[in-house]
């Protein structure tokens, strides 16, 4: 389970995202409903699970929506307290 806080006070169309993939990229594991758009701080949980087979995850932030090859954006982006952790 990967678990943070986050604030979004951004101007965009973009929409960002955790994703968690395989180490080698191959596989979707998770990902996350876009980031609300918020000048105080929320909390984001996301549970996945690894394959036995799996050497190791991948996280990433993607943006996605972007009709254009030029997609701005303006404001901050803040994350705090990640934990990640095994539950059962």
């Amino acid at each position: 389970e990967l678990s943070m806080g986050y604030r979004a006070d951004m101007q965009t169309r973009a929409e960002f995202r955790w994703e968690i993939v395989t180490a080698d990229g191959s596989n979707r594991l998770a990902i996350t409903d876009p980031l609300a758009k918020s000048t105080g701080w929320s909390e984001m949980t996301l549970r996945f699970t690894v394959p036995a087979s799996t050497d190791g995850i991948t996280l990433r932030l993607t943006r996605e929506n972007c009709s254009s090859a030029v997609c701005t954006v303006s404001g901050n982006l803040w994350f705090d307290d990640f934990k990640l952790e095994r539950v059962s």
